[in-house]
């Protein structure tokens, strides 16, 4: 059920679980669905006001969960993860980080500065590759908060360059807006198609941290472990899709930028697995 759920709603976090044991494969899709329908409430609702209501709410039935073991969560969903919870000995602390980095995502409406940007892109995905590395049953490190931070961030940020499209179409800027304003991006003249000089530089400049954040997980990388490795696959998906940036020119208005095909991307999952140690990754 949470499966299928997770391959229509979140197709990239659906491709990194394929190859974990078929144990962790039902509770990591509760996790990332759970995760999809917080990051949607963010990014459909219009109204701020509602947006948090609706965030207050689940960071209420999350805190219930805690708080009580009688307590029946009110949705399948909120069920299912508290049995992941109890099960897994989830820590509190790491939704709370999730919740709040969504409420001042929501609260400013706009990224005023790049360190706004990063602080929320660290703290809305890296609590989940952490969640991850717990439901693997895998020993917590500090290196391994090093790259869940680092990795989390590089993907928050080709995530918003590949979407852009797709938010501004909504009206809704997710990049940050003193780079925005340095490379003298005029949102409201881009055209469905074609990216203007200034929005490609801006794309080139995000795709290049990116990559720094990536390759600042080079000096941790003995860290990563096949046992581990699938918490970490959406630092792999974001290679390939810096790749296929580079491919189109950084233009994040192209159409095409997102029509991935399915082999490629089953591919690199394969190969980054079975072939764990013996291939040289691009940045880490």
């Amino acid at each position: 059920m949470w499966l299928s759920l997770l391959k229509k709603n979140d197709y990239d976090r659906y491709l990194t679980i394929l190859f974990v044991k078929s144990k962790f494969r039902e509770p990591l899709a509760i996790l990332y669905n759970f995760n999809y329908e917080i990051a949607y409430i963010t990014t459909s609702v219009k109204d701020p006001l509602i947006s948090l209501i609706k965030i207050q709410w689940w960071q209420d039935q999350i805190d219930y969960i805690y708080k009580d073991d009688q307590f029946i969560p009110p949705t399948p969903l909120l069920r299912s993860l508290k049995v992941i919870i109890k099960e897994f000995f989830l820590p509190k602390n790491l939704f709370t980080q999730i919740f709040t980095a969504r409420k001042i995502g929501i609260e400013l409406n706009v990224f005023e500065t790049t360190n706004q940007f990063i602080d929320y892109a660290r703290d809305t995905s890296s609590p989940l590759i952490i969640l991850t590395l717990y439901i693997l049953h895998q020993n917590f490190k500090e290196p391994l908060k090093h790259i869940s931070d680092n990795m989390g961030i590089a993907w928050v940020i080709i995530g918003l360059l590949r979407s852009f499209a797709h938010y501004l179409k909504q009206d809704k800027i997710f990049l940050p807006q003193d780079r925005l304003s340095f490379w003298n991006v005029d949102v409201k003249n881009l055209t469905d198609c074609t990216s203007s000089h200034s929005l490609i530089h801006l794309a080139h400049e995000m795709v290049n941290n990116a990559e720094e954040y990536l390759i600042k997980i080079r000096e941790y990388r003995s860290f990563i472990t096949k046992d581990n490795m699938p918490a970490f696959f959406i630092g792999y998906l974001a290679e390939y899709y810096i790749k296929r940036l580079k491919c189109f020119r950084y233009n994040i208005l192209n159409p095409n930028l997102n029509k991935n095909k399915i082999y490629p991307l089953l591919w690199l999952c394969y190969r980054k697995f079975f072939f764990f140690g013996k291939n040289k990754y691009l940045f880490f």
